[in-house]
C-alpha cells in the first residue's frame, strides 16, 4: 500500500481522474457521485442522482470528464458531466445491464446483459 484516505461515504465503484488529481466515487445509498480531491482529501463536489434511480455500476471516461452509470433494474444508462456537474443524458438500453466498459480509442461503451446474453455498443 502506498497511501490511504478516509472518506465519510460508502462508495461501491471508484474511478480516477489522473489529470485533475481526483477520485470519483459512486455512493448509491446517497444517490450521488462524490468527487474527492486527492491533494486535499476532501469532497469537492457531489452530483445528485435522481431519487428514482437505483445505480448499479459506474465507470468514468479516460479523460475524466464523464461518468457513466448503469441502472440495471430499469434498463437505463446515464451520462454525467463531471466538469459541469450535470446529468447530460439518459438512454434506455438492453434488459438488466450489469457491466460496462469504455473503449476510449473508439469512443464506444460496451454494455453487457446476462439476461439477454448480449453485448450492446453505444457511441
Amino acid at each position: 500500500m502506498c497511501g490511504s484516505i478516509g472518506v465519510k461515504v460508502r462508495p461501491t465503484y471508484l474511478g480516477i481522474d489522473k489529470l485533475r488529481k481526483r477520485l470519483v466515487a459512486l455512493v448509491p445509498d446517497q444517490r450521488a457521485i462524490k468527487i474527492i480531491d486527492l491533494v486535499t482529501n476532501k469532497v469537492t463536489n457531489s452530483l445528485r442522482i435522481p431519487l428514482i434511480v437505483e445505480p448499479s455500476y459506474m465507470i468514468i471516461s479516460e479523460d475524466g470528464e464523464h461518468a457513466f452509470v448503469l441502472e440495471g433494474k430499469r434498463n437505463f444508462l446515464y451520462r454525467f458531466d463531471l466538469i459541469a456537474g450535470d446529468l447530460e443524458e439518459r438512454v434506455a438500453i438492453c434488459q438488466h445491464p450489469n457491466y460496462l466498459t469504455y473503449f476510449n480509442d473508439q469512443g464506444l461503451l460496451a454494455i453487457s446483459s446476462e439476461l439477454s446474453q448480449s453485448i450492446i455498443f453505444v457511441n
